[in-house]
């Protein structure tokens, strides 16, 4: 006969008081907590199974969250409560995370959980155990505990008519709102200088950067290449917009022209413009949402288009490999 054959339900309170003098002698309640949602493992295990196939992405990841779940210090009362609410309830307030208004949100404004949901979710969030899989465990994070968010196939996350592409930074990952165009030219300079006749010689043929590391785009002045021609202004800024046609060839030919016609004085934020689109496009996505977790809270920002982003800040723009953007890095 095995142990759980003979332990019932009956005997938990019993049990916990036994437990609870032995882990009082070594001053570690949490380890009180930790012992006793083990000693329930068959009961929170059964409930666990249940509650977690009530939604299709929560069911996907069934077993580690389950894991992440019965893990946790807290007490069994708490993780049993929550269990019960799971899927009945969403623990996001979809609106005002999806509002792609560009500001930016601590967690308390959409997150609709007591304590332990909180924690379970920053939990969730962070695990490094999800990050090898396709999806990452911020995207997990929110399509789990939100019967209304679908994990997509091609996009990030679906809500309503939203395709979310989600850019998420983790306790244990590094990342943040970057995008590429991997359709761009690999030598969109040289293009445009074939284009209008003028001389490659001390042009390179491609940007590189050895063993996959980014390379600073300022390393490749475009606009002092230009200008070294001499040409009229009207002339140099023709070459500058098929640079930017080589470079981001997704992009809406009015925001390229719109960001040519301000040559040479463009910003970062016009180069930013032309690759987030490009981007947008490629991906085939509509809206953006960033998701930087701390300690104890998970910043967020959601837009669609950057004139809408009220905070962040733009990193070093960089070229990786035979991408030769600019691309663009948003940092909240």
């Amino acid at each position: 006969m095995r142990y759980n054959d003979i332990l019932l339900d009956d005997d938990l309170d019993d049990l916990k008081t036994k437990v609870k003098v032995a882990v009082d002698r070594v001053q570690q309640p949490e380890l009180l907590n930790k012992v006793y949602s083990h000693l329930r493992k068959t009961t929170l295990g059964g409930m666990t199974q249940i509650a977690f196939q009530k939604d299709e992405d929560a069911k996907k990841y069934l077993k580690r969250l389950s894991i992440i779940l019965l893990d946790m210090e807290e007490p069994a009362e708490q993780k049993a409560r929550f269990l019960r609410e799971f899927g009945r309830k969403s623990f996001i307030k979809e609106r005002s995370l999806f509002r792609p208004d560009g500001k930016l949100k601590g967690m308390d404004t959409w997150f609709n959980g007591d304590a332990f949901a909180r924690k379970f979710f920053l939990q969730l969030f962070s695990d490094s155990a999800l990050l090898a899989r396709p999806k990452g465990p911020g995207e997990v994070a929110v399509a789990a505990l939100s019967p209304k968010v679908t994990l997509k196939q091609d996009g990030d996350l679906g809500y309503g008519n939203l395709e979310v592409e989600v850019k998420a930074q983790s306790l244990t990952s590094r990342g943040s709102g970057e995008w590429t165009n991997k359709g761009a030219a690999t030598a969109p300079v040289t293009d445009a200088f074939k284009k209008n006749k003028l001389d490659t010689t001390n042009l390179p043929t491609k940007i590189v950067s050895g063993g996959g590391q980014r390379q600073a785009a300022k390393s490749f002045n475009v606009t002092q290449v230009i200008q070294a021609t001499k040409l009229p202004l009207g002339s140099q800024k023709k070459v500058f917009l098929d640079v930017l046609q080589g470079a981001y060839p997704e992009a809406d030919p009015g925001i390229l022209k719109a960001t040519a016609s301000k040559y040479p004085n463009h910003t970062i934020e016009d180069y930013a413009k032309c690759s987030f689109d490009a981007y947008k496009k490629s991906q085939g996505f509509n809206t953006m949402l960033l998701l930087n977790a701390t300690d104890n809270d998970v910043q967020s920002m959601c837009f669609s288009d950057l004139d809408q982003v009220q905070g962040g800040k733009y990193g070093t723009f960089y070229m990786q490999g035979g991408q030769t953007g600019p691309h663009a890095r948003l940092n909240l």
